[in-house]
């Protein structure tokens, strides 16, 4: 998995990882989802403005067992 870019994330409810610019800081946020009725990604701690999302990574697969 590597990352790619914002523009290419699914926009359908798809749970993917983030990364997040903000006050010139990168942050990685887990398991975020597009929020059409808002215009914004999600995740459960809150709502992050658009323009600060640059990458999407796909959720890896869980542990077996």
């Amino acid at each position: 998995m590597e990352w790619q870019p914002i523009e290419t994330a699914p926009m359908d409810g798809t749970i993917v990882d983030l990364w997040l610019v903000a006050n010139k800081q990168g942050y990685r946020y887990a398991n975020c989802w597009w929020c059409p009725d808002r215009k914004t990604w999600a995740n459960a701690i809150g709502d992050f403005e658009e323009s600060c999302a640059t990458y999407w990574m796909p959720l890896p697969e869980p542990p077996n067992g």
